[in-house]
């Protein structure tokens, strides 16, 4: 597409809010959600750099059987035949240590040229397995390739077969830490995690994604399915548009943001994530590079309790974000979230719908996760209790995918009681359903539940 047929003035990030702001007398917290969807955005036209990484595990597990390491060597290959030559490229191989087999030289990138893509190939075919896995050597090393490339968007695919070494625990947790930090100066290195097998741990490699805004983590049962699976995350990664989106949240001196959550496309919370921007009271989240997919998230304010009838600003809520590399930013005013105290019941026990259906995914989410936790060491009462209680949450909320999801690990006796009987499942059900616990679809709120709407223009 020519750039001059693309009009930059008819995108926008339109922002729906949903918040009601009657309190009863006494309390001091209010809660919102909101939504936001990108309109009018050419999916995949940025111009930022894009780097991508195929961090793999060669730990000695790949070799057991060895037609995971053959997947892997093959499923890198097609991947990288796919990179467009503009793409910066790494590919890095990870088991007690971490070794950039491509590029070799240590001072510089290198874009997905035909030759370069040739010589990446040749290392990945000389892969073989060996040693332990060490998660952090293997992030470290990846994050070192991406630092060469100043300004790209970062996408790595990790792949492993197993658990973390157990002294890598420390180790891992300082690197992620580490990578949380760049992402609030605005980096955008978003991990990609993938385990073949069904000898991992999906909340492993859940802190990873979590840490770096990346997808739940995907069980690949087969690792026939490797190739069809990186070609997907390569394509995802291809497609957005929008980078280094933020959240900004002005708040008054007196008013403490409690926690703010991404809800969808996956549930994680944002809360540590902030930084404070230039005045003191606005608090900036960062949230990774978008493609059109809407996203919904829940803030909380904490404030101190007003007498009957006071009325506060509790928060302005606004939007940053990166396209064509130019700067763009709520047109002002933001959109305000206003609290009233009131002795009137009727007003304050209206529960937002937005607010509810964040609040019921967030417990949905642990209750499959504790459930799934209780099914793997035989605890089999506490497995019925919390899966029973996702089933009725999902019934609740009128979520269909997720109950069918749960149908696969329970007799769903009364969705209404959350009556079930657990079901004796293979390993990779039970994984499958933990990983898809926090990917959730974003649901529109209905003309009449949404409070405030704010459209977000390029000018």
């Amino acid at each position: 597409m020519n750039d001059n047929s693309y009009d930059i003035h008819k995108a926008e990030l339109k922002l729906e809010a949903d918040v009601n702001e009657f309190l009863p007398l006494g309390q001091s917290r209010i809660d919102a959600s909101f939504i936001v969807t990108p309109e009018g955005f050419d999916a995949g036209r940025s111009t930022h750099d894009r780097f991508i990484c195929l961090l793999i595990d060669v730990s000695g597990s790949m070799d057991q059987p060895s037609t995971k390491m053959t997947a892997a060597r093959n499923a890198a290959c097609k991947a990288i035949d796919l990179l467009p030559p503009d793409t910066f490229m790494s590919v890095v191989a990870f088991s007690s240590r971490a070794d950039a087999i491509f590029p070799k030289y240590k001072s510089g990138s290198a874009r997905a040229t035909s030759a370069n893509k040739e010589e990446a190939k040749l290392a990945v075919k000389r892969l073989t397995a060996h040693g332990g896995t060490v998660m952090s050597a293997g992030l470290a090393t990846a994050f070192e390739e991406f630092a060469k490339c100043h300004g790209a968007h970062g996408t790595c695919i990790l792949l492993t077969d197993g658990e973390n070494n157990g002294d890598d625990v420390t180790p891992l947790a300082r690197v992620l830490e580490q990578l949380a930090d760049c992402r609030k100066q605005g980096a955008v290195f978003q991990v990609q995690c993938r385990g073949v097998g069904t000898d991992w741990h999906v909340s492993e490699l859940r802190k990873i994604a979590e840490a770096t805004l990346g997808d739940v983590p995907k069980v690949i049962g087969n690792p026939s399915e490797m190739e069809a699976d990186f070609a997907e995350c390569l394509h995802s990664a291809m497609s957005t548009s929008l980078q280094d989106v933020r959240i900004n949240i002005w708040v008054p001196q007196t008013v403490q943001i409690l926690e703010l959550k991404q809800i969808s496309p996956t549930i994680v919370s944002l809360t540590n994530s902030g930084i404070t921007g230039p005045d003191g009271q606005t608090r900036i989240f960062t949230t990774g590079a978008w493609d059109s997919e809407a996203r919904e998230y829940y803030v909380a304010f904490k404030m101190n309790p007003g007498d009957n009838g006071k009325r506060i600003c509790a928060g302005r809520l606004s939007l940053s974000y990166k396209y064509n590399n130019q700067e763009f930013t709520t047109p002002q005013p933001a959109h305000n979230v206003v609290a009233v105290w009131t002795d009137d019941q009727g007003k304050s026990a209206r529960i937002p719908m937005g607010v509810a259906r964040a609040k019921g995914n967030v417990e949905l989410a642990v209750a499959i996760q504790e459930g799934v936790a209780a099914y793997q060491a035989g605890q089999m009462d506490v497995a019925t209790s919390r899966l029973g209680r996702a089933v009725q949450l999902a019934h609740n909320m009128n979520d269909a995918e997720m109950t069918s999801r749960l149908s696969k690990m329970v007799d769903i006796l009364d969705p209404n009681q959350g009556t079930v009987r657990v079901k004796k499942v293979d390993k990779e059900i039970a994984m499958k359903l933990d990983s898809a616990s926090t990917r959730r679809a974003v649901k529109k709120p209905q003309p009449e539940e949404a409070i405030g709407t704010t459209r977000v223009r390029p000018e």
